[in-house]
């Protein structure tokens, strides 16, 4: 029987969009597993677990996966947040796997990372509509200054992927040449596409700490670039560079579709046009040196993506036990 009076959040490592949050309560479990097979990591799920079974007020899932599926299981939590961070398409939930279904009919709130994903996971999942929720992220205090150099720099930070379109900034380095431009890329190169000698216009920089790198990365540079081709969520690296005043080109995909004209200096490309892309960061880092222009960026960030959406709904989870809706924009661009 659940314990009168206690409140116990429980949230599966990796628990990072909430776990900064100033209104989150003291007694927080995360479950770092650690690393190992996965017989061995559930195993260590269900050792943690059981003992908490029904003491649980929230449990915040963050992925898909058998894990995140024994840890609700065990718990039987009173709430259960499931944050499903990746692309969906209408009909992917029949194609999920049994647990993954079983765990979708026993969550109580579903968070996408759009409001499109979440119009289109409402048409399969019926009466309980997902919502869109921002990650918290690690944001820009104030729009900083730049290095004397970043005018004539582009920046790529993320993993480095064919998906991402990583192939593509590569093979632009004789167009920078030209225009007396570098680019800079940071992240862990999973596909070994950085193998070979690079352009001496492009640095490679290999990865880097979100918590503690972002600020001095981010004045080295005057435009961010998300050239995903493929379908995705809501790549954090958008928010961490707007909420900075540095401008976005990005291909169009639906996790950022719905954003399109809505913040200054974020430039959404329809996918294949690689001239109307590079000729949206040269536009753009032209006027990197002008504040007011980053300023307008930052604050048209933060009303649409900004922390405080985040903290408002999970403060209406933890203190009142049920969130209101936020994201008004739920069901658009399905």
């Amino acid at each position: 029987m659940r314990r009168e009076g206690h409140r116990l959040g429980i949230f599966y490592s990796p628990a990072g969009q909430i776990n900064r949050s100033s209104i989150l309560p003291s007694d927080i479990a995360a479950f770092d597993l650690g690393s190992g097979c996965g017989l061995s990591r559930a195993r260590r799920a269900l050792s943690m677990a059981l003992p908490l079974r029904d003491t649980a007020d929230i449990y915040y899932s963050n992925s898909n996966g058998l894990i995140n599926v024994l840890i609700g299981w065990a718990l039987r939590p009173r709430i259960w947040i499931h944050h499903h961070h990746l692309n969906y398409e209408v009909g992917d939930l029949k194609k999920w796997s049994a647990l993954e279904r079983w765990q979708m009919k026993r969550v109580t709130h579903v968070i996408m990372c759009s409001p499109v994903h979440a119009g289109r996971m409402a048409i399969d999942l019926g009466s309980r509509a997902p919502v869109f929720v921002p990650y918290l992220k690690i944001e820009g205090a104030k729009v900083g200054s730049l290095t004397a150099s970043a005018k004539r720099t582009l920046g790529y930070f993320g993993l480095l992927r064919r998906a991402k379109g990583v192939p593509f900034l590569l093979g632009i380095g004789s167009w920078l040449e030209k225009r007396g431009l570098t680019l800079r890329i940071h992240g862990r190169d999973e596909e070994r596409l950085c193998s070979g000698r690079q352009h001496p216009n492009i640095e490679l920089y290999g990865e880097y700490n979100q918590a503690t790198d972002l600020e001095i990365l981010f004045q080295q540079v005057g435009v961010a670039v998300v050239p995903s081709e493929e379908g995705e969520g809501l790549p954090l690296v958008i928010s961490e560079a707007l909420s900075r005043g540095i401008p976005v080109v990005a291909f169009q995909f639906a996790g950022i579709s719905w954003l399109k004209g809505r913040i200054p200096g974020f430039r959404v490309i329809d996918v294949g046009d690689y001239d109307g892309y590079l000729a949206a960061v040269v536009e753009l880092l032209a006027r990197t040196e002008d504040l007011s222009f980053r300023d307008s960026i930052k604050a048209a960030y933060h009303e649409i993506l900004g922390n405080q959406i985040c903290e408002r709904w999970w403060e209406q989870i933890i203190v009142r036990g049920q969130p209101r809706v936020l994201a008004s924009e739920s069901t658009v661009g399905v």
